[in-house]
């Protein structure tokens, strides 16, 4: 299968609008936490392991996210596959 330059460009333009909707929900992410991180630091929560554990904690809560939004975009995407073949 050969890409033309139209493809590319899509490929391209959505790699792009991916990597700044992922930066955007986790930039939003860390402006809601910054409080409650600040608030911890200065009643004495141990700096780099409390803080770790506190930003990956939101990773386990919301990782089925992650793979709910991938099964289903994957599933969409074949849905729609306009391709011969």
């Amino acid at each position: 299968m050969v890409m033309g330059a139209s493809d590319v460009h899509s490929l391209v333009l959505a790699l792009i609008l991916s990597a700044l909707g992922i930066y955007g929900v986790l930039s939003y992410s860390i402006a809601q936490r910054t409080r409650e991180i600040g608030l911890r630091l200065a009643l004495g929560r141990p700096t780099k392991a409390g803080v770790l554990r506190l930003v990956v904690g939101n990773w386990r809560r919301g990782g089925w996210r992650f793979f709910f939004g991938i099964t289903a975009g994957t599933a969409i995407a074949f849905c729609f596959d306009t391709t011969d073949g």
